[in-house]
């Protein structure tokens, strides 16, 4: 049985890697600046690196990962020499970091301590939830200065930016609803209260729909708890009703609706590039300064473009994207063998559609694959 100590450090890397506010908080970042790749780079893939030298684990018995490590390095290897935009950050932390946790859990495959996981998972989600709700009352975030703009107040807690935080919470919540926690509703249900105080419409929008897609699955399999999730489904669209109408919380979905001209239409005006370019244009990716241009005629230059598989597709070009793609879904495909097939696609489909609204895996020291590698490992069945 490996060390104990290895595997708090393990926890502690996870928990550094989706903590980025709690890092400018304290001031080992700060907000708006361009680090170098060694002094930007998330502290915990120093931590990760280390364990990897000094533990003597395992890295290479899996092809799954071995070929996503390689897709990886020829990717990144490619736009270096071509000049093209990679960044180093975003794969060290989103990509390569997320792989070796994969392994390095590969041999605590004990009770013991997947029970340690579970407890430090659910007491990260539950200070990350309050934490949000509470910036949410006071009107004022705690590690970062962003004042509330024309949309309404937006809770950054602990993970980085609202749609960031929105989908770690989202990823755990969708682990919740299939393990065997006592009280798994309750906690759903303070999730569900976190993403209104994080404002992001389409996260709200998806799990008003997926509430209704599990309560059916509950009822189609006759499982005893489906009478009491249909009551907890009432009573909380009372209360979140309430929240909405009375306090504003997720008040964007209904003042802004799911489509608005400065993030939604971003999603379709994008497609405008083909109007100009054809697909054979990106093939394999383009230098930072042409996507500027391309931008710039399209005539979205000035607004970000929140879906992460277009940002792929104009930096690495349509065959990397795909090969990312197969990669990231083989990998998240792996963790999920042994479940139900429905389980397996709720939460797999979870992740992809929530995360695909949004340009949260494609930026800098992000923790959103590690996230669900530490709920696979925490909600895996017990050996």
């Amino acid at each position: 049985m490996r060390s104990v100590h290895y595997f708090n450090l393990i926890l502690m890397s996870i928990v550094i890697l989706m903590c980025y506010n709690l890092l400018v908080g304290i001031g080992y970042f700060k907000e708006g600046v361009d680090y170098s790749f060694f002094r930007g780079l998330n502290p915990a893939v120093y931590l990760i690196l280390f364990l990897c030298i000094f533990g003597k684990y395992k890295f290479f018995d899996n092809k799954i990962n071995n070929y996503f490590l390689l897709v990886i390095s020829i990717l990144s290897s490619f736009n270096l020499l071509s000049g093209r935009n990679v960044d180093m950050k975003m794969m060290m932390t989103g990509f390569v970091s997320p792989i070796l946790i994969y392994q390095f859990f590969n041999s605590y495959k004990y009770d013991s301590y997947i029970l340690r996981a579970k407890k430090i998972l659910m007491t990260f989600y539950i200070i990350e939830c309050g934490l949000a709700i509470f910036e949410r009352i006071i009107g004022t975030n705690m590690f970062v200065n962003v004042n509330a703009g024309y949309d309404g107040f937006r809770s950054y807690s602990l993970i980085g930016h609202p749609l960031q935080n929105a989908l770690c919470v989202s990823i755990m919540m969708s682990f919740i609803l299939f393990s065997d926690l006592k009280y798994k509703l309750e906690l759903f249900f303070l999730g569900m209260i976190a993403i209104l105080c994080f404002n992001t419409r389409s996260t709200m929008a998806f799990w008003c729909v997926a509430s209704l897609i599990y309560l059916f699955y509950l009822i189609f399999t006759h499982n005893k708890q489906y009478k009491k999730f249909a009551w907890y489904i009432v009573f909380a669209g009372i209360v979140l009703a309430y929240l909405i109408i009375q306090y504003g919380f997720g008040n964007r979905l209904l003042e802004m609706g799911l489509y608005d001209e400065s993030s939604a239409s971003v999603r379709i005006r994008i497609f405008d590039i083909f109007n100009f370019y054809s697909l054979r244009d990106f093939i394999l990716g383009l230098p930072s300064y042409q996507i500027e241009k391309i931008l710039y005629r399209t005539g979205i230059d000035e607004l970000i473009i929140e879906n992460y598989w277009l940002m792929f597709i104009l930096r690495f070009g349509i065959i990397f994207t795909v090969a990312l793609f197969i990669c990231i879904l083989s990998f998240l495909n792996k963790m999920m063998d042994g479940r139900p097939p429905f389980e397996k696609w709720f939460i797999i489909l979870s992740f992809l559609l929530i995360s695909s609204t949004n340009n949260s895996m494609s930026i800098a020291n992000n923790g959103i694959l590690s996230c669900f590698v530490l709920c696979y490992f925490s909600f895996q069945k017990k050996i």
